[in-house]
């Protein structure tokens, strides 16, 4: 098994909300459709939380 690991950085007219967004909502349904060509059996998105989040579930 071969693991790939990408880390994307977002682009300034983005917000982390919207990126996130594309992630779920348009990436993984393309990666979904594609995965028997390309012989993906996992697809995993790890998102960020915002510092309130991070802070509260710290507590």
């Amino acid at each position: 098994m071969i693991t790939i690991v990408f880390c994307l950085g977002r682009l300034p007219g983005l917000s982390r909300e919207e990126l996130q967004d594309y992630g779920l909502e348009r990436h993984a349904p393309l990666v979904r459709e594609h995965a028997a060509v390309l012989g993906i059996r996992r697809y995993v998105q790890s998102h960020s939380f915002d510092r309130a989040t991070a802070a509260s579930s710290a507590a």
